[in-house]
């Protein structure tokens, strides 16, 4: 088209005269109320005056209307690119139109060439992608894989946590590489002696976090106050303050304790660990703490290195940080001024706001500050466009430039939204209904994937579990539950939420640390990839992102074959609303396994996630006289059938199965280098390199006791069995191999 010919978009007009006249064409677009498997949108053009000779060029972005940003609860999809749709265009005679159509060379908008007339155009599209991921096992990427973990803050609960055997024992199948708690939710800093100049402490709430903690295994990074204005910041009346500066946190005036306080303060809590035996990888003092000038910073400064000198007085190799000085306009001064700083942090929220309408009603995610719409909130790699901080591999090399110092980076409080929380000025309105549902495990699995490859240690998930339920909220009724990856009501029962199964799947096959490999995908953004080697086999996550059904197939070079894939999507796991009753109920929660795949290709049918095992060829198979059972040798899988055994790895460990009829099988033959998995080069200083994570990890779990609480029954079929009808049994078999674990507490 000539440069000359207006172009009409998507809800504009256009104005011209045509003689003495004026004329104006209107452009609207209808959308169906809620997307089908065919999507469509409608074009509709008026005029005032028609003018057949008077060319102009008509362009849609069809994406964002077959993404529906109207629907409920969670507004528009994330969809693929155009070129992953089939498309067709009838005119609103019924008449095919689509050969006067083309692409734009961006890949975003359909464009046809027409006159000044009143038209109608419906849009149809069909996205059903074949896409392709391939692994080379030989080579590694430079990557290593996050380590999983979360935030024990369950407000309204003792200490903030749930209690009942269950709950410790739900916790402690994530196998989490951190768990992160608060001095103050605990209650233990509870005054200040002034004849001592010590602080008065209660340890008895501590300690039970410091239980529970062990209880998984997971390293504990331990947040203290660093003044009086909340947030995470609260003193005792009596705690010796500066005299300046003066703190904002959003109207919350305060300041920061005295160096000399602080250094007290950790002294003391540092003494009752070592007498207990509680171990603390990562002491973090303050929390959010609001930096808004060079004197701020300083000043904070002086109070983590007192931090930094007490907690070495008697533990030189921990570490000690905060989420405050990753700031690209501070770091040079926390860089230049602490000392004996090991470990950078930071928090990590991606969508702002929740949309509430006039009427007090939730509306779907419509941009800040009323929610992040889902396909912004996959438009990038996490971390790539934080606000107020440094990406962690930036951060690390400009602290490495400015001190010599390689720290490891870690994530200390991540969620899909901050908004809605109890106790906080926006408690009223709810948490973002995306949070617990397939979107908010797609974003996690991403969030994980993009982590790794950015050179992030860990991450702790904002929370373990929700708070006691505010059922008054606007977004309660639409699944707005809360932070949590579960919800434990007052009489123990757990329900589990779809990230609580990515974080699971993740933190037992792909260890922290292990060594990423070298993968190509075709995805384009639609699906993320990432793949370690694990105990001889590969193990391969892969995320769905789109709303739209995908097809991922998966290659690994060599002499691999796909053994088992644990699959969490929407026949697995499904939340439905109830229109008459206002209310959203949870369906089905649970992972899909199969433990014989006949094929490579990885079905998503949405947002979803998924880990592929690979094994050598000739190591993956059923025990030799197990029947039916789905015990595999190579891993010592968990079946569902009569009968009991336990059948040997390949891979130097040893797994329980349990088979059909009889006992279970030997096992089949080979030789292996043992379980587990090495870890990760280097440690929290040294040398820099693009292969570095950071702080050593912790050894991932050993043994055959799966992790994920759903089965498949028979090897060839997929089942997707109820989490509460299998939560004893799995317990019973986890006691059993308890005593096979190694020890949790750090030698002093």
């Amino acid at each position: 088209m000539s440069s000359s010919v207006p172009t009409l978009r998507d809800g504009d007009s256009l104005n011209a005269t045509f003689g003495s006249r004026s004329s104006e064409i209107l452009d609207s677009e209808t959308t169906p109320p809620s997307p089908a498997q065919v999507r469509s949108y409608t074009i509709d053009l008026r005029t005032n005056r028609a003018n057949a000779s008077q060319p102009i060029l008509l362009e849609s972005d069809p994406l964002n209307f077959w993404s529906d940003p109207n629907q409920m609860p969670n507004g528009a999809d994330n969809l693929p690119p155009l070129s992953n749709w089939t498309w067709w265009i009838e005119t609103g005679q019924g008449v095919n139109d689509t050969s006067n159509w083309t692409v734009d060379p961006t890949d975003t908008y359909l464009e046809r060439p027409t006159t000044w007339t009143d038209q109608n155009y419906t849009v149809f599209g069909v996205s059903d992608p074949t896409l392709y991921v391939n692994v080379t096992p030989s080579e590694t990427d430079g990557a290593h894989a996050t380590g999983g973990g979360f935030v024990l803050n369950a407000v309204g609960y003792p200490d903030s946590v749930p209690t009942g055997l269950a709950y410790e024992e739900m916790a402690a199948s994530l196998h989490p590489s951190l768990v992160r708690f608060t001095l103050l939710q605990a209650g233990a800093f509870t005054g200040w002696d002034s004849a001592t100049h010590q602080p008065t402490l209660s340890f008895t709430g501590l300690d039970r976090l410091f239980d529970l903690a062990e209880e998984t295994g997971g390293a504990v990074v331990l947040s203290l106050p660093a003044g009086n204005w909340g947030d995470g910041n609260s003193v005792p009346s009596g705690t010796p303050l500066m005299s300046s500066p003066e703190f904002d946190f959003h109207g919350l005036l305060g300041y920061l304790m005295t160096p000399a306080a602080m250094y007290a303060l950790v002294r003391q809590i540092e003494n009752h660990t070592i007498a207990n035996s509680e171990s603390v990888l990562y002491w973090s003092i303050g929390n959010e703490v609001p930096i808004n000038s060079t004197a701020e910073a300083a000043a904070f400064s002086r109070v983590v290195n007192a931090a930094a000198r007490a907690v070495h007085a008697g533990l030189p190799n921990d570490l000690v940080g905060s989420d405050d000085m990753m700031s690209p306009t501070y770091l040079g001064t926390f860089a230049r001024d602490t000392t004996g700083v090991g470990f950078l942090s930071f928090h990590w929220y991606q969508s702002w706001g929740i949309c509430v309408n006039a009427t007090g009603s939730y509306c779907p995610p419509a941009g800040a500050p009323n929610g992040t719409p889902t396909p912004k909130l996959f438009a990038h790699p996490a971390y790539r466009a934080t606000t107020g901080t440094y990406p962690p591999g930036t951060a690390q090399w400009d602290w490495y430039n400015a001190t010599g110092n390689w720290l490891p980076v870690i994530n200390t409080e991540t969620n899909l939204a901050a908004y809605g929380g109890p106790g906080s000025a926006t408690s009223a309105t709810g948490t973002d209904p995306r949070i617990p549902d397939l979107v908010g495990a797609a974003w996690l699995g991403s969030t994980l994937v993009d982590s790794s490859n950015q050179n992030l240690s860990a991450l702790t998930y904002f929370a373990l579990s929700s708070s006691a339920n505010l059922t008054g909220t606007p977004t309660y009724a639409h699944g707005g539950f809360g932070f949590g990856m579960t919800n434990t009501t007052s009489t123990g029962a757990i329900t589990y939420f779809a990230p609580y199964y990515v974080m699971k799947l993740w933190d037992q096959y792909l260890p922290q640390g292990s060594s990423g490999l070298s993968l190509t995908d075709t995805g384009n953004g639609t699906v993320r990839a990432f793949a370690v080697i694990d105990s001889g086999g590969v193990n391969v996550a892969l995320v769905s992102r789109v709303g739209v059904p995908v097809s991922v197939r998966l290659s690994v070079l060599g002499h691999f074959g796909l053994k088992q894939l644990d699959l969490l999507d929407s026949s697995s796991y499904a939340e439905s609303y109830n229109a008459s009753s206002g209310s959203t109920t949870l369906v089905r929660s649970g992972v899909s396994i199969n433990y014989d795949p006949q094929s490579d290709t990885v079905n998503f049918p949405g947002y979803g996630f998924a880990v592929a095992q690979f094994v050598p060829s000739g190591l993956a198979g059923n025990g030799s006289s197990g029947g039916n059972g789905t015990g595999n040798t190579s891993t010592g899988g968990l079946g569902l059938t009569s009968g009991s055994g336990v059948h040997a790895n390949p891979n130097g460990t040893i797994g329980v199965g349990l088979g059909g009829t009889g006992s279970g099988g030997a096992g089949d033959s080979g030789t292996g280098t043992g379980g587990g998995s090495s870890a990760s080069p280097g440690g929290p200083t040294g040398t820099p390199g693009p292969n570095r994570t950071g702080a050593t990890p912790s050894p991932p779990p050993t043994g055959g006791v799966p992790a994920i609480l759903t089965r498949a029954v028979h090897s060839r079929e997929v089942t997707v069995l109820a989490v509460g009808a299998l939560v004893g049994f799995v317990a019973a078999v986890a006691a059993a191999v308890a005593a096979g674990r190694a020890p949790r507490r750090r030698a002093r």
